[in-house]
């Protein structure tokens, strides 16, 4: 069904993608993206961390303009402590050469860990699952302000949590908007979100901070009576959620619960290079790529 759906998407014109994507991005700037990190918190004491969309890079000068970009958004959060950095190995060169990319990153964490800024690795495609995780549990060592992400929707990820027991450090577990094949993934988005709360304990046991990002009511109240039962588990958890998704009475409720409350704010430095996620989030969406269809045809 994904892979209709995709299909569909990837049909819907460059406009129109963009427009009813639009609530998902900060901007079209990295001012853009600060002033609304710093509106949020100010308001209504939610934290942020900024993602730069751009994800595959074909050349190492890309992945050296990734690497400038974020420096950049590095020195206008230092003095921003409710706002963390996200980045994707890929956009840093780990395709193209992996000692590249950790070379990247690891510049990019050594200035993080000295400003006291957190710096998120994402999880991409399956794809460089592997390569993802032995970058961080290389540089994790060095940088205790880095952390990683695990997609629940994966088989291996029991496994996966459990080799980063050994590094510790701080873990975003989420469903994952990648697409998989049965033999690594489920297919159900459901399955994917039970395996979450079976993780969750094992998790609070081996991390040193867990991250939740889901925007599902039932899943967070169940999180919530895990950590609640559980000692010392409370002030090592997060929410996490995405920008646009309508959950603001669910986010301030859990704020006012004394819970942090975390999101992701994707912001282009242009927009060609926001179109692959738009249109992943619009695929994984199935009502949001709908009216877009809907409004292409009552507009023909």
């Amino acid at each position: 069904m994904l892979g209709i759906r995709q299909w569909l998407t990837n049909r819907i014109p460059a406009a129109a993608v963009r427009a009813a994507a639009s609530p998902y991005i900060a901007g079209d700037s990295l001012n853009s993206a600060l002033e609304l990190a710093d509106s949020l918190w100010q308001q209504r004491g939610i934290t942020t961390t900024l993602d730069a969309l751009g994800e595959e890079v074909e050349t190492p000068q890309q992945s050296e303009q990734a690497l400038t970009l974020y420096r950049q958004a590095a020195a206008e959060v230092v003095d921003r402590p409710w706002v963390t950095l996200s980045i994707k190995p890929g956009q840093f060169g780990c395709r193209l050469d992996e000692a590249l990319c950790e070379r990247q990153v690891r510049a990019l964490a050594t200035s993080c860990q000295a400003q006291g800024t957190g710096l998120t690795l994402d999880m991409e495609d399956t794809g460089l699952t592997d390569a993802t995780i032995a970058l961080y549990r290389r540089l994790r060592p060095d940088f205790s302000s880095l952390g990683m992400v695990l997609q629940t929707k994966l088989h291996r990820t029991a496994q996966d949590l459990e080799i980063l027991g050994s590094v510790a450090g701080r873990v975003r577990l989420c469903l994952g908007v990648y697409d998989v094949s049965p033999s690594l993934g489920y297919r159900r988005k459901q399955d994917g979100k039970d395996n979450l709360l079976r993780l969750l304990p094992r998790a609070l046991q081996l991390l040193d901070g867990v991250e939740i990002a889901t925007h599902d009511e039932r899943v967070i109240g169940e999180v919530r009576r895990i950590v609640e039962a559980t000692a010392g588990a409370r002030e090592r958890v997060e929410f996490q959620m995405l920008l646009g998704v309508p959950r603001r009475r669910l986010q301030d409720e859990l704020v006012a619960a004394g819970y942090p409350v975390r999101l992701y704010l994707p912001f282009v430095a242009q927009w060609d290079d926001a179109e692959a996620y738009l249109r992943r989030r619009l695929a994984e969406s199935p009502s949001l790529a709908g009216l877009v269809i809907r409004n292409l045809l009552s507009s023909g």
